[in-house]
Formats: C-alpha cells, sequence, structure tokens
C-alpha cells in the first residue's frame, strides 16, 4: 500500500454534518499519558477495550446515565470501534483550539502489519513510516495512520512511546478557507476533488503544529487542504466571505464551493439553535433566494425553527422602549414604523433579529437587537441619546439589554 512519505497533519476527522451522530473529543485531566477507558458495557467494572488519549474523536451514539455510547471515528477507513467512555471526559470543542496528545511512533525495522479487531490484515506499515497512537490496548496499539487508516498493531512492532512534541501535536481549530479559494485534495499530494471559496468557516480542522495543511470534513466530502489553503480563526479571520448565501422560507444555505463532479457544497441552517448540515447536490432548493450582505453580515427572511416571533420582538421592543422613557404609549403614536430586520453570521452560523424604527423620513433611528452570548449592559447606564438598542435572547426573546447605539 502505498503512503505519502510527509508527515501529515491529520486526526479525527469530522463526522457528517448531516448525519445524527454529534461528535465529541476525549479530553483526559491532568498529564499527556492520561487516558480514558473505552468500556465494553457501561461501569467502572466493565473489561476495557482500550485507553484513549486526549484528541481522539468519537461520535456519540447515545447516553446512559453518566456514560455515553460512542463509534471511534478519526480516521476515514479501517476497523470500527464502539464501547461506553464517561461522559464528563468528552468535550465538543467547538469553537476552540485543543492540543491532542497522542503519540507519534514509527514502524520498525521490519515494518509493521496492522489488522482490524479480528486480526485480518489492512494493510502493511513499512520500516521508519509514521502514525499516531489513538489507544493503547494492553499488548496492541490502537493506531491512525496518515492515509486515515485505522487499525490495530503489535506494540513490539512500533517505537516506543514518548511524549509529543509541541510541534507534534494535533490541533482541533476552527479555521476558514484562504481568501481566493482553495483546493480540497483527497490526500497530502493528491489529487484534487474539490475547489473551496474563500471564507468557508470549518469547525474542527484536524492539524499539527509542523507543516501546516489540514484535514477536514464537510458532509460526506472529506479531503486535505493545504498549508496555505486556510487561515486561523478566533474571533475574526483575515478573508473575507467569498460564496453566496441563499435562503428558501425555512432555512439558510451557504454556497461553499464545488465538488469535482460540479455537485454544490452545500451547509443548511434551519433552527436558531440547531448544527448546520452539510451535503452535497446536484443544485440549490427550488425558489432558493440569494441573500444581499449588511456589511460581514447577511440579510435573510427564512422562518428558523426556535426562533422568536416578529410580533413578540416588537412587543419586547414597546415594553422597553416605554420604561425608558422614549416615547409614552406606542412606537406609532411617536411617529415612527417599527420593522423587522434579520441577519445572519456566516463565520458564527448564527442567525440575529433587530426591531428598527423609521421615522417619517424613513431613516433609522432605533434598533432592538436580538443576538446569543452577548454580556447584559445595565440599563441605567444606557439609557440615552437619540437612538436606542435593545437585545433580546434569540430563541426565548428574554430582553438582555436596551440602551443607546453606540
Amino acid at each position: 500500500m502505498k503512503r505519502t512519505a510527509m508527515v501529515v497533519f491529520l486526526v479525527c476527522l469530522l463526522a457528517a454534518a448531516g448525519a445524527l451522530a454529534e461528535s465529541f473529543y476525549v479530553l483526559n485531566p491532568g498529564a499527556w499519558d492520561q487516558r480514558l477507558n473505552l468500556r465494553f458495557a457501561p461501569g467502572k467494572n466493565a473489561e476495557s477495550l482500550g485507553r484513549y488519549y486526549t484528541g481522539v474523536r468519537v461520535e456519540s451514539l447515545g447516553a446512559e446515565g453518566e456514560w455515553r455510547y460512542v463509534r471511534i471515528a478519526c480516521g476515514t477507513g479501517g476497523t470500527e470501534v464502539r464501547g461506553y467512555m464517561m461522559d464528563q471526559y468528552l468535550t465538543t470543542a467547538e469553537g476552540r483550539s485543543m492540543a491532542a496528545a497522542m503519540p507519534r511512533v514509527t514502524a520498525g525495522a521490519g515494518g509493521a502489519r496492522i489488522t482490524d479487531d479480528a486480526g485480518y490484515e489492512l494493510c502493511t506499515l513499512p520500516a521508519g513510516e509514521a502514525a499516531y497512537v489513538m489507544a493503547y490496548c494492553g499488548a496492541r496499539l490502537h493506531l491512525l495512520l496518515t492515509d486515515g487508516t485505522m487499525g490495530y498493531v503489535k506494540a513490539a512492532e512500533m517505537s516506543a512511546l514518548e511524549e509529543p512534541e509541541l510541534s507534534e501535536r494535533i490541533l482541533i481549530e476552527r479555521i476558514a478557507v484562504a481568501s481566493g479559494g482553495s483546493a480540497l485534495y483527497d490526500a497530502p499530494g493528491g489529487r484534487e476533488i474539490a475547489r473551496l471559496a474563500g471564507g468557508a468557516f470549518i469547525e474542527g480542522g484536524m492539524v499539527l503544529a509542523q507543516d501546516g495543511g489540514a484535514f477536514v470534513s464537510l458532509g460526506d466530502l472529506r479531503g486535505w487542504l493545504p498549508a496555505d489553503g486556510f487561515t486561523w480563526t478566533d474571533n475574526n479571520a483575515d478573508c473575507d466571505v467569498e460564496y453566496p448565501v441563499w435562503e428558501t422560507d425555512t432555512e439558510i444555505i451557504e454556497q461553499l464551493g464545488a465538488a469535482e463532479d460540479g455537485r454544490l457544497i452545500l451547509r443548511r441552517l434551519d433552527s436558531i439553535l440547531g448544527a448546520a448540515r452539510t451535503e452535497l447536490a446536484d443544485a440549490l432548493p427550488q425558489g432558493a433566494r440569494e441573500l444581499s450582505r449588511d456589511g460581514s453580515y447577511y440579510l435573510y427572511t427564512a422562518a428558523l425553527e426556535g426562533g422568536c416571533s416578529d410580533a413578540y420582538a416588537l412587543s419586547v421592543y414597546e415594553d422597553a422602549a416605554r420604561r425608558n422613557g422614549y416615547y409614552p404609549s406606542t412606537a406609532q403614536e411617536a411617529g415612527y414604523t417599527l420593522r423587522v430586520k434579520r441577519l445572519y453570521d456566516p463565520q458564527y452560523r448564527h442567525a440575529m433579529l433587530f426591531v428598527v424604527a423609521v421615522d417619517a423620513k424613513g431613516d433609522e433611528r432605533t434598533q432592538a437587537a436580538l443576538d446569543e452570548g452577548r454580556h447584559v449592559i445595565d440599563l441605567a447606564d444606557e439609557a440615552e441619546e437619540e437612538g436606542t438598542q435593545a437585545e433580546l435572547d434569540p430563541a426565548d426573546g428574554e430582553l438582555i439589554s436596551f440602551g443607546a447605539n453606540g
């Protein structure tokens, strides 16, 4: 089996975004060599199927008390293992970096025979070739190979386990495709399988700190982004969103690029609180409408599930405005017309809702912002100036703040 000689920045790929299973990562407390048991049944006395390092990716298939039934989901092929892990040592790692602790090992002089759980050979790892240890399973290691294959090997056929250098630790990162877009390859130095648009934000890109490439998953499309094909993100990325965003009556759709066969890479969001799902599609849904931009956001009108209704948002705004002395009764009696303004943030994939008060000249004078996750503002400190801004939770409409526009 031919393998690339370069060190591949690989670890647990994301599951297909449209799948029902939810992704988690092992997060052990303490030193790098702490490992989490995968057990045959939900109990501390049940048989251990292996002890897994921080950073190993799993898919949750269900929960039972303090235990979660999981499938080890680091790679793209090879043997599949299922069992129970304690929920308190699993994390989603979404929106933040996490350094894995999987040791990097190499095959001995005679090479290494990689097998499935039953002992059937999957491939041979040539002498000196590197792999990552996901788990220690008695006399065997559960390995992640640099082409995405997961399999078992006799520990005696590999180099000794040592603490990974910082340059070898796999990172779980939020990344964005670089400005101008990038090709997506099936492997480092391999065949181009898709073209991604600049600014496409990807949760959980798997990279090491050494050469800089990243394995990513967009639905069923899994591949390799070269080091110059993406940028790191934190609160902001250094590239603009360069792809169209669409809507239907019930969902928002990001068109992230296209696969080599012409199918569109679509990321679809139909809920304020739900996760987006990514898929390959022959075409956009019938009747999809392209959204216009408002700065770094997109204006939308789709009715996303779980969102606060327009009527309730308006009533909350009216009540907050009266309590803060902006008008005695209603906005209409004060000479304002209220309209709802919805914005979508593609970087964090969440929706926002504003109530905009328009004066007789058509100028926006006041706003009520419904945006999840901001800090509460002291109303007494903010009730000043002509313009006002009220913030509500987008799901339940609870007022977070109301004050002057800055």
